[in-house]
């Protein structure tokens, strides 16, 4: 029985050295190396290269189980401080007390403290990570890129391929003091 999924990983993965190398070369040895043209890609260069690169995506994480996001929701400092005054407590008050003279009251006080803890931190992670999933589906990334024969054009990053010559607009810092 498998615990953990493996994500599948990519055909083609980045590789860091290859693009320092590509950025520090003159532009005619990069059009040669990226096989592509001041021009831009064809139709059919772009079709084949889908078929071998596959859809330029990044991997997103699978949405977790609800119930194991609760269980580590125990996993942090402040709960283990207070489980261990709970044991303590327990130990003290309960287990080495004579009989009729047990106080529970500390024990249980020091559990709804760990419960009610656990249930908000729970319950501040969900929300968090639901606004993240809306907020990435209405993101839509554009760019601007050169092909050939159709000149300009504004696509979906998605469809990106190698040697796709792609346009930046100006970038305007605006800094705040």
């Amino acid at each position: 029985m498998k615990w953990k999924k493996k994500l599948q990983q990519p055909q083609y993965a980045l590789n860091s050295e290859k693009v320092f190398l590509t950025a520090t070369q003159p532009a005619k040895s990069v059009y040669s190396y990226l096989q592509t043209t001041r021009l831009g890609l064809t139709r059919a260069e772009v079709e084949d290269r889908q078929l071998t690169y596959g859809k330029n995506e990044v991997v997103h994480e699978q949405k977790k189980n609800p119930f194991i996001v609760f269980i580590k929701t125990f996993i942090n400092p402040f709960i283990g401080v207070l489980t261990g005054l709970a044991v303590i407590s327990l130990v003290i008050d309960v287990l080495m007390a004579e009989p009729g003279e047990q106080e529970w009251t500390g024990v249980v006080i020091i559990a709804v403290m760990v419960v009610c803890s656990a249930i908000l931190r729970f319950w501040q992670e969900w929300k968090a990570n639901e606004a993240t999933d809306s907020l990435m589906k209405m993101v839509k990334n554009t760019c601007l890129v050169k092909r050939a024969g159709s000149g300009e054009e504004e696509l979906d990053i998605t469809e990106l391929v190698p040697g796709d010559i792609l346009f930046f607009p100006n970038i305007i810092l605006m800094l705040n003091d």
